[in-house]
């Protein structure tokens, strides 16, 4: 047995990571080379701030088919019609991209297993669902200095309804909860994932993250994946497969910040674990949809933007018989009621 002195405290979690090098060097192998890794988890828990505190004076109007939240270094917009944030501008920056709306996000692009497995058929719904929400109501009140925008929507494609809330204070700093209701009396399919999207503008290029990584990982994929801190680039994040797909995806993080030069940017985190990704494409763009096209990574053409997806969960990336194979059953997302709630908050 081996004995590993460590002092810790109480405050937060600890891991435990294991290095194991070769001792002396073999053919082909030098020394110090890596044969592999563990980490063990010593214990704690991270606890999340996720309570929006009021910070001053703040106040809404309805103009021109849009709900208006403002404060002294804020401006924010709802759409009228779609029910969907579409201007979040901070301290003189639109934090924001100007032609985006801040939605839910219920499909991915397709992976190469999803092909084998029939996904996009299977699958449709959800992204037929994702692009055509419909708006039941939109209301808002302001109390004790914070903003609370209510939204309600019917998602019949899927036979269910999706109720969003959001708590905003005079910094930008808002709560997001987003909760589903499924008819379980319907058969429907898995859901490819459960999150929201949001694309900042050009310039944002620097991420931090505490979660699994440095490489990309899914729920299926992702015992190799360390927790830690990681300083990336979202340049880092995309992987060139020869098919164009998913790629970029980190599970169990427990906060994320993409930054400009200037150290502007967003801050992320959640009352539990969840999935993100930040890429200079957008699903569409890595998406072949119902059938596989004739594409290669050089094909893609690179987007100013960051397109950031924030995720309770993303399913799984099958293929455990090589191709082909749907994703084993813990590592879906049956259809059934679902909840998550997340915090963004301006950082500089």
């Amino acid at each position: 047995m081996l004995s590993i002195p460590y002092q810790t405290d109480a405050r937060g979690e600890k891991f435990l990571n294991l290095t194991y090098r070769l001792k002396k060097a073999e053919p082909l192998l030098p020394m110090g080379h890596i044969i592999a890794t563990e980490q063990l988890s010593l214990g704690g828990v991270f606890q999340p701030k996720t309570t929006i505190v009021a910070q001053g004076k703040i106040k809404t109007e309805r103009k021109d088919g849009n709900l208006i939240i403002s404060a002294k270094q804020l401006q924010m917009e709802f759409d009228l019609k779609s029910g969907w944030l579409t201007r979040y501008h901070y301290k003189g920056r639109d934090l924001m991209d100007e032609h985006a709306l801040f939605k839910t996000n219920y499909w991915r692009a397709l992976n190469d297993n999803d092909f084998g497995a029939n996904t996009p058929e299977k699958l449709k719904s959800w992204k037929q669902v994702t692009d055509s929400i419909e708006l039941l109501e939109i209301r808002s009140e302001l109390i004790d200095s914070l903003v609370y925008v209510y939204a309600a929507y019917k998602m019949p494609q899927v036979y269910g309804q999706l109720a969003m809330k959001y708590c905003i204070n005079q910094r930008g700093e808002m709560r997001v909860s987003q909760s589903f209701t499924a008819d379980t009396t319907k058969k429907v399919a898995v859901l490819p994932r459960f999150g929201m999207q949001w694309i900042m503008p050009a310039g944002f290029e620097a991420i931090n993250y505490y979660g699994r990584g440095p490489q990309e990982n899914y729920i299926d994929r992702n015992f190799a994946s360390h927790v830690g801190i990681y300083k990336q680039t979202v340049d880092q994040q995309y992987f060139p497969y020869v098919m164009p797909q998913e790629t970029g995806n980190k599970t169990d993080v427990r906060w994320m910040e993409i930054r400009n030069k200037q150290g502007e940017g967003l801050f992320f985190t959640a009352d539990s674990t969840f999935s993100m990704s930040a890429l200079h494409y957008f699903d569409k763009d890595l998406d072949d949809g119902p059938k596989r096209q004739q594409r290669h990574a050089a094909d893609l053409v690179k987007r100013k933007q960051t397109q950031v997806n924030i995720d309770l969960r993303q399913m799984g990336v099958g293929g455990i018989n090589s191709w082909g194979a749907w994703p084993l059953h813990e590592y879906t997302l049956p259809y059934k009621d679902y909840s998550f709630s997340f915090v963004l908050k301006p950082v500089e």
